[in-house]
């Protein structure tokens, strides 16, 4: 009696694994758009946080809270220090309610490092260098931010800060982040 063996021959597994290499070639590409677009929104995601806690120890401790933008590499720490938000940013208490950060008398509560190399994030308008939260866990003016990576507005987040609530703007029809009046970005 003839014993019969089954498995793979040789031309089957080239054929089988052609075919892998197909399609992971086809599938590459869209899976670095969705790793580019989940860091994107980390780096949102961390600022937002931020913003919220901000806001939350401003009303627990009935206090000013800033955020204010930072190179966290620099010591002592200061406000200012980094060309936009994407070199770090600190939130701290304002105890003399100046909106400044004063070294020795304000209380620095939480620090972020810069955001990986190609980001761009920046204040628009009122928040250039600062936001501030008051006891009542208002902001002091309105405005927004806008993270882009390699300038691209295809690769863009715009937040928007009204009255102390912090939204993320939609995307428009061009794929493009829209700003705090609905109008796609053209460049970031």
């Amino acid at each position: 009696m003839q014993k019969h063996e089954s498995g793979f021959t040789l031309i089957e597994l080239m054929i089988a694994l052609a075919v892998a290499a197909i399609v992971l070639t086809l599938g590459m590409p869209s899976f670095g758009r969705i790793m580019e677009r989940n860091g994107l929104a980390v780096q949102v995601n961390d600022f937002i946080s931020s913003l919220n806690y901000a806001r939350s120890e401003a009303v627990k401790r009935k206090q000013n809270v800033v955020v204010c933008r930072s190179d966290t590499t620099v010591t002592p720490l200061n406000c200012n220090t980094g060309t936009g938000y994407e070199d770090g940013w600190l939130v701290y208490i304002d105890f003399d309610r100046d909106g400044s950060f004063d070294v020795g008398t304000d209380e620095i509560i939480w620090t972020h490092d810069a955001l990986k190399q190609g980001m761009q994030f920046y204040g628009g308008g009122n928040y250039t260098n600062r936001i501030a939260f008051n006891a009542k866990g208002r902001s002091t003016q309105n405005g927004s931010f806008t993270l882009c990576k390699d300038n691209d507005a295809t690769k863009a987040r715009v937040l928007v800060v009204d009255s102390g609530r912090v939204r993320l703007t939609a995307m428009g029809p061009n794929g493009k982040a829209e700003d705090s009046s609905g109008t796609e970005l053209i460049t970031c």
